[in-house]
């Protein structure tokens, strides 16, 4: 059977937006589902490395973009009385500087971005089945209809009002890490390390109001903690926590209305956390946004076969101080983008799978410990900070070598 969409993108996150871009540019038809009524509005940030950067100005939406984000121009470690600040600017492939932006604005700007250029999101369309060994593959999805009972807030009861048959050429999975694509691949479950829970904060700091650096915070406890500002004086902080009580982590599912939480509970646990990891920093006027969350580490057993694959979370998982999962999916939908295009129908398998295979081990190496780090103060945290830092591939491995450590 001949098939006249080339991709189908399952997931309407920022990755499965930035890799419907990435492949339009290059010259594929694309068509892109979300099983999801609406883009998410929960507001927490995302940070944008360098290259993220680089790859929003050349499909288009870093100009849309630019109102909502805030500029980080280097990153400064702090702690223990000390300070080092490493410029961004100039690592390789990557534009001079990142951005801070909530999530919402970014899946915003992303999908206007798309509707210019004539793919409108599928909202309410859920793959039910999927023969990942068919050729070309052939995808099942539900078209749902949502009663929402006349309230704008509710996604209500949801009922399958009818099922379309897709045979795209290329399927891609980029519907996070709960991934419905991964369970028909049977390749769903992560193999990495126990799962680790993460605090975040929306904070006004009114010492780094208009600041242009991610502070990343070496602590006395061993770890590394992450403060991105934000605009109009706000910051990110995101802080590694153990024993919180029953009921205060919630799941990492994707949040389809805008949450503002300044309990009492999170007040407080904010003001613990923040006297004894950055001790040396003036305090928050206002807590605003608050949450708690587990995030596993890992990949899952195969990244796809065939004319099936996967990005972002749906292929890898991590810790949420610099935003990696996501920045790396942006990377290898552009890098997958351009192994299609060079493919140029011929060999395409093969492209895809050196593709995987690259892709795969770039992700391996950010949980490769340094081999060395020339600065005593930083060389007990020169296995945590690949994690933490806003880069990852060649870029990482310059932004490291600017610290000292060689990996």
């Amino acid at each position: 059977m001949v098939s006249d969409l080339d991709v189908l993108v399952v997931g309407a996150g920022p990755v499965g937006m930035m890799a419907a871009l990435s492949l339009q540019r290059a010259g594929f038809s694309v068509e892109v589902i979300d099983e999801g009524p609406r883009r998410a509005g929960h507001s927490y940030a995302v940070g944008l490395h360098p290259r993220s950067v680089l790859l929003l100005d050349q499909v288009g939406a870093l100009d849309l973009l630019l109102p909502f984000a805030q500029p980080i121009n280097s990153v400064t470690l702090t702690g223990d009385g000390e300070e080092r600040r490493l410029s961004l600017e100039g690592l390789p492939a990557s534009h001079d500087w990142g951005l801070a932006v909530p999530q919402s604005r970014l899946e915003e700007v992303l999908e206007r971005t798309l509707r210019h250029c004539g793919i409108a999101i599928a909202w309410n369309e859920r793959l039910h089945e999927l023969d990942a060994d068919a050729e070309p593959p052939a995808a099942v999805v539900d078209v749902l209809a949502r009663d929402t009972s006349g309230c704008a807030f509710d996604e209500g009861a949801v009922a399958v009002e009818r099922r379309r048959l897709l045979r795209p050429r290329l399927v891609i999975g980029a519907d996070g890490h709960r991934s419905t694509v991964a369970r028909r691949l049977g390749v769903a479950a992560a193999n990495g390390s126990a799962a680790r829970t993460f605090a975040a904060f929306e904070v006004r700091l009114p010492s780094r109001a208009g600041a242009r650096d991610l502070r990343l915070l070496l602590g006395r406890h061993g770890g590394v903690d992450a403060v991105w500002p934000l605009r109009d004086g706000w910051s990110r902080c995101t802080f590694e926590v153990e024993g919180l009580p029953e009921g205060v982590v919630t799941p990492r599912s994707k949040e389809r209305m805008t949450w503002w939480i300044s309990s009492a509970e999170m007040r407080d646990l904010f003001a613990r956390l923040w006297s004894e990891r950055a001790p040396q920093l003036a305090p928050p006027s206002e807590v605003g946004w608050a949450g708690a969350a587990s995030f596993e580490q890992g990949l899952a057993a195969s990244w796809g076969r065939g004319r099936v694959w996967l990005l972002g979370d749906a292929a890898h998982l991590a810790s949420p101080l610099a935003s990696h999962s996501l920045n790396r999916g942006f990377h290898e939908a552009d890098a997958l983008a351009a192994a299609l295009r060079s493919s140029n129908g011929a060999g395409e398998a093969v492209a895809l799978t050196s593709w995987a295979q690259s892709s795969r081990r770039e992700w391996e190496r950010l949980a490769v410990a340094p081999t060395s780090c020339d600065d005593s103060w930083l060389a007990d945290y020169a296995d945590k900070l690949p994690a933490a830092l806003p880069a990852t591939g060649d870029a990482l491995r310059e932004l490291l070598a600017r610290a000292g450590i060689r990996s």
